[in-house]
This record gives C-alpha cells, sequence and structure tokens, in this order.
C-alpha cells in the first residue's frame, strides 16, 4: 500500500530510522571508548640497558644495579640505572639505555630521578627523543626543573620544551610536550663517568627496575610517587 509522505506509516518509520541512527552513534562512541581502554591496558614501557662500543674497548657499561637506587614501595632491590664510561670521551663508545613501547605516543612529560653523586652535564646523561618525521632533540641532565628529593641522594629532574636541543642546525624547532609524536627514546652517557638514575618518567609513568611497566592508570599512584621519591609503577 502507498503512503503519503505525511501518513503515519511513514512517520513511524522515520522514527525507527533516527532511532537506529542514535543506537549507531552509541555504538560507535561505545567502540572508540572501549578502544581507548584497550589502548591504556596495553600500554607498558620497559627501560633495556646496552652497550654501543664498536672498537670493543669494553669502557662502557649500562645495567640495573640492586641497591643503587631510591627505596621502593615493596622489596628490597632498590634499582638504580648504572651509566658509565671510564674512557677518554673522545672515545667511540656509550653506555645506553632503551625505553621500549614508546613508539606512537605523544610525549606530554619526560625526566629521571639522578643521584647526587652522578656527573649530570649538558650531554651526559641525556635523552635522545626521535619523532614519527625522523628528527630528534637533546634533553641533557644539566637542564630541565632540578628539584632535590628530601631525605635522599637523588635530585629529580623534569624537562620543559626550552630544554630541548634539536639535534643539528636543520632540525626544526621543537614542537612542544603534548604536540611530539615519538618513533623512539634513548638514554645516552658518552662521557667519562657515572650517571646512576632512577624513576625514569615517560608520561607520568615511572620507570624504576627492569621489565615491563604498565603505564601509570591514575593520580593517586602518580602523587604517592613525585611526592615520595619511590617507585609507584615501577615496583620491584
Amino acid at each position: 500500500m502507498a503512503t503519503s509522505a505525511g501518513s503515519p506509516a511513514r512517520a513511524n518509520h522515520d522514527q525507527g530510522n533516527g532511532k537506529s541512527q542514535d543506537q549507531h552513534s552509541q555504538g560507535k562512541g561505545k567502540d572508540k571508548e572501549k578502544d581507548k581502554h584497550q589502548e591504556e591496558e596495553d600500554c607498558a614501557f620497559a627501560v633495556v640497558p646496552s652497550v654501543f662500543d664498536p672498537q670493543r674497548t669494553g669502557s662502557v657499561r649500562a645495567a640495573w644495579v640492586p641497591g643503587a637506587g631510591l627505596p621502593d614501595d615493596t622489596g628490597k632491590s632498590n634499582f638504580g640505572l648504572l651509566l658509565q664510561k671510564t674512557s677518554p670521551i673522545a672515545t667511540n663508545a656509550a653506555a645506553v639505555a632503551e625505553v621500549e613501547g614508546v613508539q606512537g605516543i605523544t610525549l606530554s612529560e619526560l625526566g629521571f630521578d639522578v643521584r647526587n653523586d652522578s656527573l649530570c652535564t649538558a650531554g651526559s646523561p641525556r635523552f635522545n627523543v626521535t619523532t614519527d618525521v625522523g628528527v630528534y632533540y637533546f634533553f641533557g641532565c644539566y637542564y630541565g626543573i632540578h628539584t632535590p628529593i628530601p631525605g635522599t641522594n637523588f635530585t629529580r629532574v623534569r624537562f620543559t620544551n626550552a630544554d630541548a636541543f634539536p639535534a643539528t642546525p636543520t632540525t626544526p624547532p621543537f614542537p612542544g610536550f603534548g604536540s611530539l609524536t615519538v618513533q623512539s627514546i634513548e638514554l645516552v652517557f658518552d662521557e667519562t663517568g657515572f650517571a646512576v638514575l632512577d624513576n625514569i618518567d615517560i608520561n607520568g609513568t615511572l620507570i624504576g627496575r627492569p621489565g615491563v611497566v604498565q603505564c601509570a592508570g591514575g593520580d593517586e599512584d602518580d602523587d604517592h610517587d613525585h611526592d615520595h621519591g619511590k617507585k609507584g609503577n615501577g615496583k620491584d
């Protein structure tokens, strides 16, 4: 039976379409929330030490060392990340630690805790942050905001936009935290001496031990760790 545009049958059909579209939109919204939640659950980082020593000088070391870091919330390992070079600065060798799990993230926060007897210069230790377009920036220990952690022999370092140094003269200006998509992040130590780091900070997740650390899940963990200088998500 044919119906006119103003007929009850047409009106019911339109209302049904409206409900279907609303349900479809709601379903899309739920799917996006689910995908976002899944991404948060899948988010995890690890700081993996290694050495760059093509001439095999044996003069560089990178390792998580028990007892070298800050007190842990649980356990007694108190890991610290040791980066060391005993050869002259001109030697083509470096202690390195790669931050795994960062590809594709938007970088909003960067830093570490450094033990006060460490070498802390403009070049070592430093972050090398490579973007998704293949350019990279240095963040040297000497720069950033330095805040002593009460009751410890560590200082917290947090980097700002002003602390980013382009790797080459042709590298574009740093796009700013919150506007940078990451390809890779490395810690590098290539000067004579050593540094002990803890609580490597990637977007508020503090990595203070070997192995995989789940991304920070809320303000409670983050505040606890920041206030007391202890490991939160990176517990031993």
